[in-house]
């Protein structure tokens, strides 16, 4: 019994240091039979919570139990029986009740210093911008009294990082005949110039890592030319990342593909405002427990645009 109990001790221990580790089977077991204090057993349900894989082990091994009640156990004990029918289920860890071994937990794609940010994150149901990200998004402005209205929106990228050095430029049709798109440095000297007939439009030069970028768009529509944004109207700016975060950046979105909720808070950290919208949506749309809170992260990001009901592309 003791070496359980130390099993059960390791296995919290490792739990609050990283929520994505599997708990082992002593610990489980532990819970169904009531055996846990009332610190133990919500950490248990905070885990089962956001892992499918505990859930379903849990309801596994109550459902055993509840099917042996009045039945004569074997000398191993119905959780050595639990145990195995989760190996041979293909349960990402077991450990057995009766063998000492040290719990270790599956490779988990989450570490455990982003673990603690997303938690927090999904706990306070925001996501805390960068200050150098925030201050892209100026406010309009009025000259004179109100503003004539736009005349069409430019959409991406506006008050967000980017990745690439070419990024993706996407604006709402005007409806025109053609587009022109500049892309102005921070000393107003323009370093890209295109035109397309469509409304997005991507440049075929990099434009330099680390730099802060404004654009523009011109629709023309016979002899009407029709520039967006422009005064009072804010800008529409963005920044490109440096070399390293593009890499610690790349990586991460390498490793956390299939976990959109905490990749989402991620690249929202690192100012990729319009990637952590796409990572949001394809969290609401995937796993239903999970919704409400990608949807409140996605608000937290303070974009304007609600979240759609078609999968992210």
């Amino acid at each position: 019994m003791s070496q359980q109990n130390d099993a059960i001790r390791r296995t919290l221990d490792a739990l609050k240091g990283d929520a994505g580790d599997h708990p082992g089977h002593e610990l489980l077991e532990a819970y169904v039979e009531g055996r846990l204090d009332q610190d133990q057993k919500a950490e248990v349900e905070r885990l089962a919570a956001r892992s499918h894989v505990v859930a379903e082990d849990i309801a596994d091994l109550e459902a055993m139990r509840r099917a042996l009640v009045g039945q004569p156990r074997p000398d191993t004990g119905w959780r050595r029986m639990a145990a195995v029918a989760a190996v041979a289920a293909g349960v990402l860890l077991a450990v057995w009740v009766m063998t000492p071994s040290r719990i270790e937990a599956p490779r988990s794609v989450i570490r455990s210093d982003e673990n603690a940010r997303v938690t927090a994150a999904m706990t306070a149901g925001r996501v805390v911008v960068p200050a150098a990200i925030a201050a892209l998004r100026s406010r309009e402005g009025t000259l004179l009294g109100a503003a004539e209205p736009a005349r069409f929106h430019l959409q991406t990228p506006v008050g967000s990082a980017v990745l690439s050095t070419r990024p993706l430029f996407t604006w709402d049709d005007a409806p025109a005949e053609a587009y022109t798109v500049a892309v102005f440095d921070q000393s107003f000297s323009e370093v890209t110039r295109g035109r397309t007939a469509g409304t997005s439009w991507t440049p075929d030069v990099d434009l330099p890592r680390g730099g802060t970028y404004s654009w523009q768009v011109t629709a023309h529509r016979g002899a009407e030319n029709i520039t967006e944004p422009k005064p009072p109207r804010p800008e529409a700016r963005f920044t490109i990342v440096d070399g390293a975060t593009a890499a610690r950046i790349s990586e991460t979105q390498e490793r956390l593909a299939n976990e959109p909720l905490a990749l989402g808070v991620l690249l929202a950290e690192n100012g990729l405002i319009v990637d952590a919208r796409i990572q949001f949506e394809r969290a609401a749309q995937n796993n239903p427990e999970t919704a409400e809170i990608a949807r409140r992260l996605y608000s937290s990001l303070d974009q304007g645009t609600p979240i759609t009901t078609k999968p992210a592309q």
